[in-house]
């Protein structure tokens, strides 16, 4: 009886008060009942943009925007560890790109963009319910526009309004919100009109900073209201015109991120970071990473929003997007529910150690599965950017080799990883650069076989590596593989099995070959899957399991089980999209699964389906 089956079947047994029945005489489990399923995830507010968020008591409050089925009218709050959606029984009516702030014992909503046009409303949250208003004036319909609370008053400034021809403008007006009535201000001198600028409070004071003029063209100036005076601020060094961005305040500073830039040039492959101001300098935090982020910090953004709470300030969304992260001061943490580490669909490599799986990614990061979460782990010197590399546990470690570089140029590095820190070896004797090999672990030793020495699969090997833990050592057999690359293997018992790949002049295998420590063997059978590269992997209660990889006809989406020397089709309720260049292992009894040409990251689970 496999242990793990057993175990798991007598678990079930216990709860169903069956003890007392001999699991050692249960059959092994037929594969067709290993099943995939996705991680249960915490609910969170969908993608979105245009919304609107502020701060009551303990809470985050969070209200509509703009998603890709539409305006939305959801509520939601963040307690600091959960999003919880709200259901009250009236709410504003679906909307975008209003404002909200807090003031007092209530959180004030103004205005928007409706299915309908532009609105003229104001909403009253207190936590519980949604509360229409009915003051005797209010500012005319608007969108695009900011709010900040100073003293015991919300402060409106700008937006797109609706002008006496029926087309949208920048307006320039300043209003003032007490709590039952709308008062027009009129201060001297003021802002120019503008759109998609932010405010925030700062002190005695409300900042503001950007937006975008009748021209759609971004600004970059500073302004600060008093209560009764706008003032311009010239500071030395002010950050690129923007609009589109979200300021917060924490303590005594206020920070800016994102925004679309005047520039018009987003950072894809530059720096992300932000701009904190202090009453009279903006100063720059970060950088944080590129714009491809991951755990360091938020993807560059605009349309999203910021909130402050308990001394952290809140982000969240921003063009469709749905992930929470909180500022403490200091650096970025991503908050909620990770849902697969970011792969950008390039090609990982992942292996288990102490009962967790490492995943380096594409991106040079370092991830682990532990059964239930993703964990970033914290930034050492770590092998360069690449793709197409392999990983194996050896011992207390995990050994890498290889991969293409950022150029597509295969490597020849060894490194290795011992739970906290990636190390760079320099051993005697080496395999060649190469990429697209693959790697397992048999005994007190890592197997290494194949790849493509360039960026041209006519440029194979078919050569067999052995590591053990100092050097590595070429094995000189009678019989091997053809020459490939893309093909996968995995360690089932005492054998590492090899299955398929693409060969020379781009022909795509099925074969499945097993490694005994000494000699390779073809294994022959009538059944088979097609042809393929790309796939990945694993072993569960003594069964190999492979999902996906690129066929003769495109991506795949089928599994398959070899069981005592056969291989069957399994045919799960359900199953992960059809992707290649994905990676799996073994943890806590089930396979997971992540990454590959999927646009969304996301994790799936295979394991025996019990009653």
């Amino acid at each position: 009886m496999r242990p793990m089956v057993a175990a798991r079947i007598e678990m079930t047994l216990l709860a169903l008060g069956l003890g007392c029945i001999d699991v050692s005489a249960i059959p092994p489990p037929d594969p067709q009942a290993l099943q995939w399923r996705e991680p249960a995830r915490s609910l969170l507010p969908s993608g979105r943009s245009g919304h609107a968020m502020a701060t009551l008591g303990d809470k985050v409050v969070l209200f509509g925007g703009s998603s890709m089925g539409g305006l939305l009218a959801d509520t939601w709050e963040w307690d600091g560890g959960t999003w919880t959606q709200r259901f009250p029984a009236a709410h504003p009516p679906p909307r975008a790109n209003h404002s909200m702030t807090t003031l007092g014992n209530k959180v004030v909503l103004f205005v928007g963009a409706s299915m309908t046009g532009m609105t003229q409303d104001t909403w009253e949250w207190d936590g519980t319910t949604w509360t229409k208003l009915a003051p005797a004036t209010s500012p005319p319909a608007r969108s695009h526009h900011a709010m900040a609370t100073l003293g015991n008053t919300g402060v409106v400034f700008g937006g797109s309004v609706r002008d006496g021809s029926g087309e949208n403008g920048p307006a320039d007006d300043t209003w003032e919100w007490d709590g039952s009535t709308w008062t027009k201000l009129a201060p001297t001198n003021g802002p120019p009109g503008r759109s998609k600028h932010a405010m925030a409070t700062l002190g005695d004071r409300i900042v503001l900073f950007g937006g975008e003029d009748a021209s759609a063209v971004a600004l970059g100036d500073t302004w600060e209201w008093d209560g009764s005076v706008w003032q311009q601020r010239t500071p030395l060094l002010p950050p690129e015109a923007r609009s589109g961005h979200a300021m917060a305040t924490r303590g005594n500073k206020v920070m800016m991120f994102g925004g679309d830039l005047a520039s018009s040039e987003t950072p894809v492959n530059t720096l992300v970071l932000a701009w904190q101001w202090d009453g009279a300098t903006w100063n720059k935090l970060g950088p944080f990473c590129s714009a491809l982020c991951e755990d360091d910090g938020p993807t560059w953004r605009a349309d999203f929003a910021m909130a402050s709470r308990d001394g952290t300030i809140l982000l969240f969304g921003g063009q469709g997007g749905d992930d929470t992260w909180e500022w403490n001061g200091g650096s970025w943490r991503p908050i909620g529910v990770v849902r697969s580490p970011p792969e950008f669909s390039y090609p990982s490599a992942m292996a288990v150690l102490r009962g967790k799986a490492v995943l380096l990614n594409s991106l040079a990061r370092t991830w682990e599965w532990d059964g239930a979460t993703w964990t970033p782990l914290p930034r050492s010197a770590t092998p360069p950017i690449l793709a197409h590399h392999g990983m194996a546990a050896l011992r207390d470690g995990i050994v890498f080799f290889g991969g293409d570089d950022v150029d597509l140029v295969p490597l020849a590095e060894t490194w290795e990883w011992d739970g906290a820190t990636w190390t760079q070896r320099a051993p005697p004797s080496s395999p060649t650069a190469r990429a697209g090999h693959a790697m397992a672990t048999l005994g007190d030793k890592v197997v290494l076989f194949g790849g493509r020495r360039g960026a041209l699969s006519q440029e194979l090997e078919g050569d067999t590596w052995e590591w053990d833990g100092a050097t590595w050592v070429e094995r000189t057999v009678r019989v091997s593989p053809p020459a490939r690359h893309g093909h996968a293997m995995v360690t089932l018992g005492r054998e590492v099995v090899l299955f398929g790949g693409e060969g020379a002049d781009e022909v795509l295998l099925n074969d499945t070959w097993r490694w005994d420590g000494s000699s390779w063997t073809l294994l022959t059978g009538a059944a088979s899957p097609p042809v393929r590269s790309g796939h990945d992997l694993a072993t569960l209660d003594g069964n190999v399991v492979l999902f996906g990889g690129r066929g003769a006809d495109g991506l795949l989406e089928d599994t398959w089980s070899l069981t005592a020397g056969t291989w069957t089709q399994l045919t799960p309720a359900t199953h992960p999209s059809a992707r290649a260049n994905h990676v799996m292992a073994t943890v806590a009894g089930e396979v997971v699964l992540t990454g590959g040409a999927t646009l969304v990251p996301e994790t799936w689970l295979l394991a025996v389906a019990l009653p």
